[in-house]
């Protein structure tokens, strides 16, 4: 820690500052060690003067998250993970962390979503695969949709939903997901949903109508 703080001494008002790969890597380094330390406060402030270094490190942002989820702030690390992942969609760690802090709000629908996205990402990890476990198996969840599709389409979709996000080649999953987004009026996410079931089954007429 005290080498990286030198680093910022002698780099700090120069006039590539801003500018300084050196610098970035030592404002990280010493975030990542605030945060081993709970030292929040002090984190997100390394962290920020990183990012005005190298504003695309998905890393960054991802720990950023954690400081700001370390004092509190859950909807802002919400959205620097979401930054992250717009420059890694595949970052598996930065999916896992958004589905927990999905799940702790209560949004079970985005939080399958990430922890299925997490489990593509790394195949090995079995957090994420433990997470989705808990939602149910995707057959369960297509045959409480179904039982609900008349009685309450919304609750139906949620579960049809969940469902796809569970098994994303799930045929069925898709295709229900689909009807039921067309029955509620969601006709963009309908359109969305057939063409994912159309990948999984290019040859059904039905889907294809």
């Amino acid at each position: 820690e005290g080498y990286f703080k030198k680093v910022l001494d002698l780099t700090e008002g120069s006039q590539f500052e801003n500018a300084s790969d050196r610098r970035e890597v030592a404002l990280y380094q010493l975030g990542v060690m605030a945060v081993s330390d709970r030292r929040y406060e002090e984190a997100i402030g390394y962290f920020k003067s990183a990012l005005r270094i190298r504003k695309d490190a998905s890393d960054t942002y991802y720990f950023l998250a954690l400081a700001l989820d370390g004092i509190g702030e859950s909807e802002e690390a919400i959205k620097q993970l979401e930054i992250a992942l717009a420059f890694d969609p595949n970052f598996g760690q930065a999916h896992y962390y958004l589905g927990q802090l999905h799940t702790r709000a209560g949004d079970d629908i985005k939080a399958s979503y990430h922890f299925g996205r997490a489990a593509a990402a790394d195949p090995d990890a079995p957090e994420p695969r433990e997470a989705l476990a808990r939602f149910g198996t995707a057959a369960a969840l297509i045959t409480e949709a179904r039982s609900l599709e008349k009685s309450d389409p919304g609750k139906a979709l949620e579960r049809a939903t969940i469902a796809f996000n569970v098994e994303p080649d799930n045929l069925e999953a898709a295709l229900l997901k689909a009807k039921l987004q067309e029955a509620t009026g969601d006709r963009k996410g309908a359109l969305e949903s057939y063409r994912a079931a159309a990948a999984l089954d290019k040859e059904s007429t039905e889907i294809k109508a």
